[in-house]
């Protein structure tokens, strides 16, 4: 045998110890295999991070006289909040952590703190997670009823009930939010957002699909996109929208006034019975009345379909380019150019119910089974 082959032989051999090497399992860290090398590293870098361990603290925080709120810097995290008749805080931290192999992963997750800090009459609660690999948590604390709470942007799905009153600032993803005592200020993008009782509500929503109800207070909302539901508030409500489907019901407590500024969506009313003033523009609006009330709809480039009640109302309807229909009712539309017009009374006349529209066609109607 030459050199040559001899030789080919060698790297013949040594190449397959490599392939062998690289494609066999990782060695653990510690178990004295390891050393650091090129192909412990290439190693890593094929296998990565395929094990997974959780790690969870408990701990109670005492809270100071003075403590009002609870502020939230916790990236990465779940955050699920209850008030309690309590004077301290009771705090579950489960975190989730990848790594080489399980050991690693579970000191990966061990290595996540939550820190906690006592500021002027609030308390700080915040995340500190290591580099390496890849760690998500669950944070469960059960706080005093009393205080507010107070959110950094957040994109976990976070669940708070029964507290003073709430603060979130850019919440994404999945967000519950029930029995606030005061007022909650919301900031939500994508995913749903349900608000089940609250004093007041301030919402600003992007591409969210929000539940609204029982608001006994002032509801203000600015929405761009998706599905904005509101039921049983108490009023009054405002709301600017821009490419949402708005759907309003329950509202026989409602106070004055419901305003609405609408483009590019839908809005349906149902059982209207307090003074209303709706704006559109390419927005199909659809409203039954349960009372006659003074009722404003100005739309552009899509149709308006009114339910009007049986206990008299006044009707001054104007559609400019398109075409009025009155069903069930002792009302006739007249042309004039490019308007038609309907203006009368029903049941002896009442409150004004005034509509426009423009480049689209409006529907009066009785209210079904009046």
């Amino acid at each position: 045998m030459g050199k040559r082959e001899l030789l080919l032989i060698v790297l013949f051999v040594a190449a397959g110890a490599i392939v062998y090497r690289v494609a066999a399992p990782p060695a653990p860290p510690g178990s004295g295999s390891e050393g650091g090398g090129v192909l412990d590293k290439i190693q890593r870098a094929m296998h990565g991070n395929r094990a997974s361990a959780t790690v969870t603290t408990t701990r109670t925080e005492a809270l100071s006289a003075s403590t009002r709120e609870l502020r939230l810097d916790v990236d990465a995290t779940e955050v699920v909040i209850t008030g309690e008749d309590r004077r301290d805080l009771a705090i579950t931290f489960a975190v989730r952590s990848t790594g080489y192999d399980e050991d690693e992963a579970r000191r990966y997750a061990a290595a996540a703190k939550l820190g906690i800090e006592q500021g002027a009459g609030a308390l700080i609660a915040k995340t500190d997670f290591p580099r390496e690999a890849s760690q998500s948590a669950v944070l469960t604390m059960k706080v005093p009823a009393g205080l507010l709470v107070r959110m950094e942007p957040t994109s976990r799905r976070t669940t708070i009930t029964n507290v003073a009153g709430i603060e979130l600032r850019g919440a994404r993803g999945d967000t519950m939010v029930t029995r606030v005592a005061g007022r909650a200020t919301i900031t939500h993008r994508s995913g749903s957002l349900h608000v089940d009782g609250a004093g007041a509500l301030e919402l600003s929503a992007r591409n969210s699909d929000a539940r609204i109800e029982h608001v006994s207070g002032i509801v203000s909302v600015e929405s761009h996109s998706g599905e904005l539901a509101l039921a049983a508030i108490g009023g009054p409500i405002d709301i600017t929208s821009r490419g949402t489907e708005i759907t309003i019901a329950d509202i026989s407590a409602l106070q004055p006034p419901l305003r609405i500024d609408a483009a590019s969506g839908r809005l349906q009313i149902d059982g209207l019975r307090t003074e209303a003033r709706i704006d559109g523009d390419n927005t199909t609006i659809a409203i039954t009345m349960a009372s006659a009330v003074p009722l404003m709809v100005d739309n552009t480039g899509d149709a308006i379909t009114i339910g009007v009640p049986p206990d008299g109302c006044t009707i001054d309807a104007i559609a400019t380019g398109g075409q009025i229909t009155v069903e069930q009712l002792p009302l006739t539309p007249s042309i004039a150019g490019n308007d038609q017009r309907v203006n009368g009374t029903i049941d002896g006349g009442g409150p004004p119910i005034t509509l426009r529209a423009t480049r689209a066609g409006i529907t009066i109607t009785r209210v079904s089974g009046k």
